[in-house]
């Protein structure tokens, strides 16, 4: 570390994060995760920051440690609003969703899954304008578009699982 090897430091804890948590020892997966983040952090890199959230709130859930695990997500969200990475915003209001859903907090897992939901439309409409300027971005738009309508359609199904669960089915 102080031959201003921060950033392979950090790297070699988040392994140990990814053992630990295949080892089901979420303590020491939370604690090698924290000190990749204590390393980055000063460093500025908000992709790396934002994915060890990810890592970190993925060990919570699995541990079963909701709020902790909201924390992270929520921190996981503002990061990647913030790199504009929508895809990712998206799918952490999806995670958080499920995270509510299982705590039974079915208000507030209704409205994560409904901004994954416009997110996710929001991201297919944009996607629809771009294919509008080439004959090849035309094709490549249109199998994401597809990629998005599935995305979608998952979406609806947790919309459904959440309308069945709370007896508005």
């Amino acid at each position: 570390q102080a031959l201003g090897l921060t950033e392979e430091v950090a790297k070699e804890y988040i392994k140990l994060g990814l053992i630990y948590t295949a080892a089901k020892q979420f303590k020491a997966a939370t604690q090698a995760y924290g000190q990749s983040l204590e390393l980055y952090q000063p460093t500025g890199h908000q992709l790396e920051i934002a994915g060890l959230y990810e890592s970190l709130g993925a060990v919570y859930v699995q541990a079963e440690e909701w709020s902790q695990a909201e924390v992270a997500y929520l921190k996981r969200i503002e990061l990647n609003q913030q790199l504009g990475r929508l895809e990712e915003v998206a799918k952490g209001y999806n995670v958080l969703g499920e995270i509510y859903l299982k705590q039974g907090k079915l208000s507030r897992a209704k409205e994560m899954f409904l901004q994954n939901l416009t997110l996710t439309q929001t991201l297919v409409q944009q996607e629809e304008k771009n294919t509008q300027y080439s004959d090849l971005t035309k094709q490549l738009g249109a199998e994401q578009t597809k990629q998005r309508q599935i995305e979608i359609a998952n979406q609806c199904e947790n919309l459904g699982k959440l309308y069945y669960v709370d007896g508005e089915w």
